[in-house]
This record gives structure tokens, sequence and C-alpha cells, in this order.
């Protein structure tokens, strides 16, 4: 497993999340998912390249190694082309209105809590009033209802992570570039788990795991919002997403 320094990170450029072009994707034999627990990261091709951090170091990625795109772990290279032609015709998550005085929000942060000047607070993917709830939750048998649920999902954590890449800045404070490297990545690894979800209902290890980061990402992405910065906070929460990614792929 390689191991990022924090030295290192001045001469790495940031990896692109250009959108997939299918055309050049080599459809292989499809494996079925990742499924986290139990295989250790290093073992999985398609995400050996993902990386953990604490304090010094961060969760990063690169490439897959079998279509030499984004590494798209825990979905398969046959999943990520299906899935793509799948959510062709699903609309863009631009922006959404408040639904109590229908106030036109757009995402301006990673997170999906939306809280409106009404005094509302709903959620940016699924447009319910707020409770907390978990989007693999929400999954169930009736696939269009599930796509929908889904595709939302994919697209929001997309626009998430360019988001945070875009928040990046070498002359930020120490603390605050290493999470912030940590969740451009984490994004990334959400919308895959999205997708993968999306042809793995039935696989409860999946969605537990999946549920369990999308939390922990919640909660990094709560400190780095906060409007007093609490720095002992944001490295908790990083350090709890760290171990959480640890006890998924080991």
């Amino acid at each position: 497993m390689e191991i990022f320094e924090i030295d290192e990170l001045e001469d790495r450029p940031l990896p692109r999340n250009d959108d997939i072009d299918l055309a050049e994707f080599e459809t292989g034999e499809d494996d079925g998912p990742h499924d986290f627990d139990g295989i250790p990261i290093e073992e999985v091709e398609t995400a050996d390249v993902f990386t953990l951090a604490s304090e010094d170091k961060y969760i990063t990625a690169g490439e897959c190694k079998e279509c030499k795109k984004e590494n798209h772990f825990p979905c398969t290279c046959d999943e990520v082309l299906r899935w793509m032609e799948i959510i062709n015709n699903e609309p863009e998550l631009i922006e959404q209105p408040c639904l109590k005085c229908g106030k036109i929000y757009k995402k301006d942060t990673g997170s999906d809590h939306i809280v409106c000047d009404c005094g509302n607070e709903f959620c940016f993917v699924c447009k319910k009033f707020w409770d907390g709830h978990s989007h693999f939750d929400l999954l169930d048998k009736n696939k269009e209802n599930c796509l929908h649920v889904l595709a939302g999902l994919y697209k929001s954590n997309k626009l998430s992570q360019e988001l945070s890449r875009q928040t990046l800045d070498h002359g930020m404070a120490h603390a605050l570039f290493i999470v912030s490297k940590s969740m451009v990545t984490s994004y990334q690894f959400l919308k895959y788990s999205a997708a993968c979800a999306y042809f793995h209902q039935d696989n409860k290890n999946l969605l537990n795991n999946s549920r369990r980061f999308e939390h922990y990402v919640r909660l990094l992405q709560e400190s780095l919002d906060s409007f007093v910065l609490d720095l002992e906070s944001l490295q908790t929460n990083h350090e709890k997403l760290i171990e959480c990614y640890e006890d998924i792929t080991d």
C-alpha cells in the first residue's frame, strides 16, 4: 500500500474528475462487486490505489488498473459503463427549491444538508425534510425509485467532489489542506458506492458500509463548514473517517 507524506503534496497533481468517455471504456468480464469486508485494499485490483492517512497523510486515489480511468471502487469497469448509460437521461442536480418557501438553492459545499433562510432544513439530493437519513436506507426493490435516489446521490457526490477540489489551496492551514485532500476522494468513493448499490441492492454488507462511510463524511463536512473552525473537532472527525475506511477495506 502506498502512503503519501505531507512533504510530497506540493509535487503531486490533483486527479481530475472529467466526465467518462464511454467509447474509451474497455468492458471486460464482470466479476461482481468489491465487497469491502475482509478484502485488504491492496488485494482489490480496482481499488489498490486508494490509500489512507491520518494527521500528515490523507485518503487519495489514482486510476483503475483495468480501464485506466478514474478509480471507481467499489464498482467494476463493466458496472461503471452500464451505470453511465442508465443515468444518461437522469436530470442534473444543479439547484433545488426549499420545500417550505420555494427559495432556490445551489449546492456551494459538499454537504447535502440545506438550511433555508425561512428555517426549513431539507436534503439537496432527495428533497425530503432533513432528518439525518442515509440515502442507502431509502432503497427498495422498486427499480425506478431506486434509480432516482441513487442517480441523485451519484450526481450530488460528483458535484461535492469538484467543490471540495476547488477549495484546495496550498496556502491554507496545514490541517485544512490535509482534510480537504481526503474529502475529494471520499466523495469519489461515495459516488461509486451509489452506482454499485444499484446493481447489488441485496448486498447488505455493501449498503451498511456505504451508510457508515456516508455518516462520517457528513461529520467531517460539518466540521469544515462550521462558522467557528474547531481544529480539534476537525482532526477527530478526520480520524473517524479514516478508521471507518480502514475497517471497510481491511
